[in-house]
């Protein structure tokens, strides 16, 4: 999201470094709309123009990950799990593969009305995940919680840190290889590493260390 118009300043006082880090040119689809050498406001939101012309705000643009190749916001994953009935907060964070430590899969920690969520708002929260979302921005790990853990101070922000790592048994079933492609990397990998399964997600070259038995 960006900010233009007359009421935009040139710059942060005294911080040259933070102004040309936000206050730039515009982009090319803003150009027609701003005047000549005028600059923007990066604001680091992202957002969208919902069909009835209003605007949604979707959260940082830093809060943006990559899974599976494909780009996935975790506010928009926790934007769309929003208002489950039984569900009174929750926090979506990726999981790291232990080797590449890249994000492998999303995790969602969920909070009941009353404390740690029913297993029938967990289902539910699972069922609209597979509705709502694509498959690899679908959480493969569901976990409840009495309550999320928060930073000390003012800030008040989601302590990741303190979140229980996800288990397999909180797991969604793992993914499973989809178009023609995937079908055919995964058996020529099955193939070259002498492995009975591979998912869409596994990492080559942590396969091939596990597989030939190398160190990290």
């Amino acid at each position: 999201m960006f900010v233009a118009g007359p009421g935009v300043a040139p710059g942060y006082l005294n911080d040259p470094a933070k102004s040309a880090e936000r206050f730039i040119p515009p982009p090319d689809a803003l150009r027609t709309a701003v005047a000549k050498d005028a600059l923007v406001y990066r604001t680091g939101d992202q957002g969208r123009i919902l069909p009835d012309g209003s605007l949604q705000i979707l959260g940082r643009i830093d809060s943006t990950v990559k899974i599976r190749g494909f780009k996935v916001s975790l506010h928009a994953v926790e934007h769309a799990l929003e208002g489950i009935e039984g569900i009174s907060r929750l926090a979506v964070v990726p999981v790291l593969d232990e080797e590449s430590r890249q994000p492998k899969a999303l995790a969602v920690y969920l909070v009941g009305n009353d404390g740690f969520p029913s297993k029938a708002a967990l289902s539910k929260a699972r069922q609209i995940a597979r509705r709502k979302l694509p498959e690899y921005a679908t959480p493969r790990y569901f976990i409840g919680l009495d309550a999320l853990p928060i930073r000390q101070g003012e800030s008040r922000k989601l302590d990741v840190a303190a979140l229980p790592p996800p288990s397999e048994t909180e797991s969604e079933a793992l993914p499973r290889p989809t178009s023609d492609i995937e079908v055919h990397i995964a058996q020529a990998w099955r193939e070259a590493l002498g492995l009975s399964d591979v998912r869409p997600d596994d990492n080559f070259f942590a396969l091939v260390r596990r597989n030939a038995k190398l160190p990290p």
